[in-house]
């Protein structure tokens, strides 16, 4: 692939795709439906690439948040342009199959804020085993 990239025989799209799949395919979503915010994206750490650094209208972070005062949470998405959800279904299940110590803090901490914004999100986009959630922010109360 690299030498077909380099050869000028493929662009600069199939190889990212080629090399990361539908999670590139997830960022070109957002790019070309102009789609633009933050995008939680809690379970790429650890266990996937990082291909966020190629979106260019959207910054994808890890996102855990106290939900015991859902108005709070609600402007911390708004004030912080945080509108998408995005995991892979097997990057998901790995990082939940871990037992380090250090992963299983850092899963108890995102999940519980993750499941609650899950329950008030959209599905959008599915690509393979990627999916990409629109965040509904009028329905936290």
């Amino acid at each position: 692939t690299e030498r077909q990239y380099g050869l000028g025989n493929i662009d600069r799209v199939e190889f990212l795709v080629r090399n990361f799949g539908c999670q590139y395919k997830i960022i070109r979503y957002l790019e070309d439906n102009n789609l633009s915010g933050a995008v939680i994206d809690n379970w790429s750490v650890w266990h996937a690439p990082s291909v966020s650094f190629y979106a260019e209208a959207n910054h994808f972070m890890t996102f855990a948040y106290p939900i015991d005062d859902n108005l709070k949470l609600r402007d911390t998405l708004i004030n912080g342009y945080i509108k998408y959800i995005y995991y892979n279904e097997d990057i998901k299940k790995r990082h939940f199959e871990n037992k380090d110590p250090l992963v299983s803090a850092s899963r108890r901490l995102k999940e519980p804020t993750e499941t609650y914004l899950l329950s008030n999100s959209t599905l959008i986009e599915k690509i393979d085993k990627c999916l990409l959630y629109k965040i509904n922010t009028e329905l936290l109360f």
